[in-house]
C-alpha cells in the first residue's frame, strides 16, 4: 500500500496517524485492513492483492484509546472520538492534493446521540465532485438509525455498507 506520509495525520495531540498504542486489547488493524483491500499491492507474495495497486492512501487518525477497568477488574482499551475530530478530519480533506478521492469512514453515530448533523451533512456535500464517502450502516447490531449513513438519502457522493451473519 502506499501511503502518503506528508499529507496523513492525527487530530489528536501526542498521537501518530500510523502507530497503534501495543496492546493486545486495542481492536487494532481495521484501517490497515481496509487500505489493504484498496490498494495491497499484487503479484508479490506478501499478503492480498487490493482493488487498485497503485492507489495512494492517506491515514487520518480520528480514534483515541481509552484504557479504563472494568467492572470485572479487567483492564480494557476501547476507541473513541469525537464528532469534532470528525469534521475537522472532513474538512481537512479540502487541502488533500489528490483530485479525486475514496474516504473510508468505519464509524458510525446514532442519531440521538449526534444532535444536529448539518455540520457533517455540509462537509460531505461539500466534496461532491472530488470524494465518494463509504460508511458503515451501523456498528450497533440494533435498528436506531444510524450518522452518516443515514445522510445516504440526502447526498449523492455517499454509499452505505453494512455485513451480515457473524
Amino acid at each position: 500500500v502506499l501511503v502518503d506520509l506528508q499529507q496523513s495525520r492525527s487530530f489528536f495531540e501526542g498521537l501518530s496517524p500510523f502507530e497503534d498504542p501495543g496492546t493486545t486489547d486495542y481492536p487494532q488493524g481495521h484501517g490497515t485492513f481496509i487500505a489493504g483491500i484498496i490498494g495491497g499491492k499484487g503479484n508479490n507474495g506478501i499478503g492480498i492483492s487490493g482493488v487498485n495497486w497503485g492507489a495512494k492512501c492517506v491515514s487520518f487518525r480520528v480514534f483515541k484509546p481509552i484504557t479504563y477497568t472494568n467492572v470485572l477488574g479487567k483492564k480494557v482499551t476501547t476507541l473513541v472520538t469525537g464528532y469534532e475530530e470528525i469534521l475537522k478530519a472532513y474538512i481537512a480533506l479540502h487541502n488533500l492534493s489528490f483530485e479525486r478521492m475514496v474516504v473510508n469512514s468505519s464509524f458510525s453515530y446514532d442519531v440521538e446521540a449526534l444532535g444536529d448533523p448539518t455540520l457533517m451533512k455540509e462537509a460531505i456535500e461539500s466534496l461532491t465532485n472530488r470524494a465518494l464517502f463509504v460508511v458503515a450502516a451501523g456498528n450497533t447490531r440494533n435498528a436506531v438509525p444510524q450518522y452518516p449513513a443515514v445522510l445516504s438519502k440526502e447526498v449523492t457522493n455517499l454509499i452505505t455498507v453494512a455485513s451480515i451473519g457473524k
